[in-house]
């Protein structure tokens, strides 16, 4: 049988059979003897509540007036929100992260629209969760790339421009570099090149892993930076944001402890980048800053207290804010 012990005022106690679980606090409410094994979404949900999601807040530049602060961190300029009345017609085509179908964009696209006064042609790669499951395990994103072109080929069509604008989530980013190349692609037995640079003006990638020691992603990101490493089309402009949201402290102690807030993250970002150790790490929860940047880009910007994913704890890439600035690089 079970034994348990007393509870204290800063822990709660469980029985042997449960974790050792730190008080946590929502105004008054607390959460109490969580089994692990039975509810790990409200643990992990709780141990963000305790803290309130960080918003981002109006800064200190006055270059800047979008809501949060962002700091270009090779050149130290940034852009003013852009005026696109004045604009000539192009086209934005927007790709999602791994494993997000595309309609978690189309918020994200209906503020692009707005802001850029509906002038300008906007969509989302048409991916779906299945598309995704066909990419699993390292396998050839090749379903991803081909209805890539083809939104590509739509927009340059309905828009009436030969370039278009590509803004990519996550994995996006680097799968648009595969889309940019001329050098085949390896899937099933097959290889093919899109040589999509010649339809692209800019790529814009928010929260990319341009690397990552993690096994399945492996081998798709040595074909990438292999054969077009850094920013490597010197007629496509290149922009790279990386959140710093999800920045983890220094690891105290010996070991990590799961119901911690930190934890989740941490492993995320060694997953990515086996060189991170014990110290603080900065990232937007998914991914750290030291894989988001590409060298020889026009901008590598850090984004203050912005988040991967939509389903993160805080503001992501697609709050209204986020693009009202980064639309200003489209």
């Amino acid at each position: 049988m079970a034994t348990t012990t007393q509870a204290s005022k800063s822990n709660v106690w469980t029985p042997s059979f449960m974790v050792k679980v730190p008080l946590l606090r929502t105004g008054a409410r607390k959460l109490r003897n969580v089994p692990l094994i039975c509810r790990p979404r409200q643990l992990w949900e709780a141990s963000f509540r305790h803290q309130p999601p960080r918003i981002p807040q109006f800064p200190t530049y006055k270059l800047i007036s979008t809501g949060f602060t962002a700091v270009d961190v090779f050149k130290e300029s940034l852009c003013s929100p852009k005026d696109f009345s004045k604009d000539e017609t192009n086209a934005v085509v927007i790709i999602p992260g791994f494993g997000a179908p595309a309609n978690n964009y189309y918020s994200m696209a209906d503020e692009l629209r707005k802001l850029m006064h509906y002038n300008v042609y906007v969509s989302v790669v048409p991916v779906t969760v299945q598309t995704w499951l066909r990419t699993i395990g390292g396998r050839p994103v090749t379903p991803v790339l081909q209805l890539l072109d083809d939104e590509v080929q739509k927009a340059c069509s309905q828009s009436g421009t030969s370039k278009v604008s590509l803004v990519a989530h996550s994995a996006g980013g680097w799968i648009a570099r595969i889309y940019l190349g001329q050098v085949p692609y390896p899937s099933g037995g097959t290889a093919h090149a899109w040589s999509g640079d010649r339809f692209v003006s800019k790529l814009v990638c928010l929260g990319t892993p341009h690397r990552s020691d993690e096994g399945v992603a492996r081998k798709n990101m040595q074909f990438v930076n292999e054969n077009y490493p850094g920013a490597y089309h010197d007629h496509v402009e290149y922009v790279n944001m990386v959140g710093d949201g999800g920045s983890v402290a220094e690891q105290k102690g010996a070991a990590w402890r799961f119901w911690d807030t930190d934890w989740l993250p941490r492993v995320s970002y060694r997953l990515t980048d086996r060189s991170i150790g014990n110290g603080a790490v900065e990232g937007d929860g998914v991914v750290p800053l030291s894989v988001g940047f590409l060298e020889g880009s026009t901008h590598n910007i850090r984004l203050k207290d912005v988040w991967h994913s939509p389903t993160s704890a805080g503001t992501w890439y697609g709050h209204s804010s986020v693009v009202q600035y980064w639309s200003s690089f489209l």
